[in-house]
């Protein structure tokens, strides 16, 4: 709309609405053809001449109903892929569009993170289930967990006792042992 505004000051909403259907393709272009054809050749119909009912009759059709169920689809199947922060990102800008409750999403959320983040609040004693802990306190959790993993990748938990140069050699067996003369300390 900002487009025509500016390109074409002035347009009357007819011509706005006629070059808003000249975009239109498959379900919405089949969804419009019936509404003109008795446009044209019966009666007016009063959202083909004016932007703003045309819009709301577009929504009706193709908004926000089929906006919430592609959301909720995909948000029951979003799984963690990468970082925490990507996952966030895309789990947040889908939950925006589903009408859920913060403990419903909380839980999706973590369904969807991977195995070694739910080990780690596992091993912090982290309730998720609690209903005290809201989706904010997982999300908050999981970002720290994934930041502390980050930091410390690639770097084993357990210290080298035994520095790379040295080579511990076993000790000489029984019988071997005897054949060496004894060496005596002298003060």
């Amino acid at each position: 709309m900002q487009y025509l505004r500016a390109t074409y000051p002035g347009i009357s909403n007819d011509d706005k609405i006629a070059f808003i259907i000249s975009y239109l393709d498959r379900k919405a272009s089949e969804w419009i053809e019936p509404h003109m054809e008795h446009d044209i050749l019966r009666q007016a119909v009063p959202w083909l001449h004016n932007v703003n009912l045309f819009w709301a009759e577009f929504e009706k059709r193709f908004g926000e109903i089929d906006r919430s169920t592609k959301a909720l689809k995909k948000l029951k199947s979003l799984k963690q892929k990468s970082s925490v922060q990507d996952y966030v990102t895309e789990f947040q800008s889908l939950a925006a569009y589903v009408n859920y409750d913060d403990l419903a999403l909380r839980d999706m959320f973590y369904e969807g993170l991977k195995d070694e983040i739910k080990m780690a609040m596992l091993s912090q004693l982290f309730n998720v289930k609690d209903n005290t802990t809201t989706g904010q306190m997982v999300v908050d959790q999981a970002l720290l967990i994934d930041q502390h993993l980050e930091q410390f990748a690639g770097q084993s938990i357990f210290e080298n006792k035994t520095p790379p140069h040295q080579t511990i050699v076993p000790p000489l067996p029984p019988r071997l042992v005897k054949n060496y003369p004894r060496v005596t300390l002298s003060t």
